[in-house]
């Protein structure tokens, strides 16, 4: 479809910004009477940069047409698009955009949006894209992408874990796995009311599968404030790895915390495990508040074994199946 563009300056709150608009129309400025709506009164924002998009975002939630909840929404699908496009993940970044202009659309389709008041909006976003100005089906809850891999920030981004196996291990805590065909990615999400630096987890691997602790089964300690990998020597657990791999972070929101791990499945160190994608290695984990083991938030719990940590409770490994 052509396009023409024009452009006018419009004040708003003592501000003036320039304004473009996409689509056929006539050739002289366009000025808003009282009688279009606000959205139109903005339009549109040249769409050629993140921040272009932004902006829209702010100024139409000051002219209350989103309101906090939603605009908080669509700024965390850009947060997200943005972490995308820094780690160099250019198809994964145009796929949380495409999540943005999805969710307008959908509160559209729902009633919740006039579609007036957000068309201008709507043509600037897919214009960034790139894309046609309309979708004539939109998927407002599109399936997570099972190929967009976790960022490791120690933040639960949206839809970031949606496609990875999640088990609820212990009262509080849910661990997530996934991968693709050369790291494993692992997250742990905790309720804890006080975060500290030392809070975090442990998590053993049995690589073998054969329910004993071995000389060379790794070990990883991921804390708020520090990473460690590890590996079983003959005289016992924890010591530290001189070929460190995988990367860990940690955060916390709202009483939760979030820890995320991304490690190689297959190294080549014979202190690390050495996966496939589709192979399975035992495991078993446990929360450390304040750095200190936490008998009841231990997984696998079986009998009269508090803490899966010891090595009495080897044989109750739980096991880690990867995607293929």
């Amino acid at each position: 479809m052509n396009r023409r563009r024009f452009r006018t300056a419009v004040s708003l709150f003592g501000l003036t910004f320039v304004l473009a608009r996409c689509g056929a129309g006539p050739t002289e400025p366009i000025v808003p009477t009282s009688a279009e709506s606000s959205a139109i009164a903005l339009a549109a924002v040249d769409c050629d940069t993140v921040e272009d998009i932004s902006a829209w975002i702010d100024l139409l939630e000051d002219e209350g047409i989103f309101n906090h909840g939603r605009a908080t929404a669509l700024r965390s699908h850009l947060a997200q698009a943005v972490k995308h496009e820094a780690a160099g993940r250019s198809g994964h970044a145009a796929a949380a955009y495409a999540q943005l202009v999805a969710q307008v659309q959908a509160w559209v389709a729902g009633g919740a949006l006039d579609a007036g008041d957000v068309a201008d909006f709507l043509a600037c976003a897919e214009d960034f894209l790139d894309g046609p100005d309309t979708d004539p089906d939109p998927d407002p809850d599109p399936d997570p992408d099972p190929d967009v891999m976790p960022v490791i920030d120690g933040e639960k981004s949206t839809d970031e874990w949606d496609a990875a196996t999640a088990v609820a291990v212990f009262p509080g805590g849910t661990f997530y796995y996934t991968n693709d065909d050369t790291h494993l990615y692992i997250a742990l999400e905790m309720a804890d009311a006080t975060a500290q630096a030392t809070d975090g987890f442990r998590i053993r691997f049995d690589d073998t599968q054969d329910g004993l602790a071995t000389v060379g089964d790794n070990e990883l300690l991921v804390r708020m404030d520090s990473y460690f990998d590890r590996f079983r020597s003959m005289f016992g657990w924890g010591v530290d790895d001189t070929q460190r791999d995988g990367t860990a972070a940690g955060g916390s929101s709202a009483g939760v915390n979030f820890f995320e791990v991304s490690f190689p499945l297959n190294s080549g160190d014979t202190n690390d495990f050495a996966l496939s994608a589709g192979d399975a290695v035992g495991f078993c984990l446990q929360y450390l508040n304040n750095g200190l083991a936490v008998d009841a938030a231990a997984y696998p719990r079986v009998a009269a074994f508090d803490n899966c940590m010891l090595d009495s409770d080897q044989a109750n490994y739980a096991v880690l199946t990867t995607s293929p």
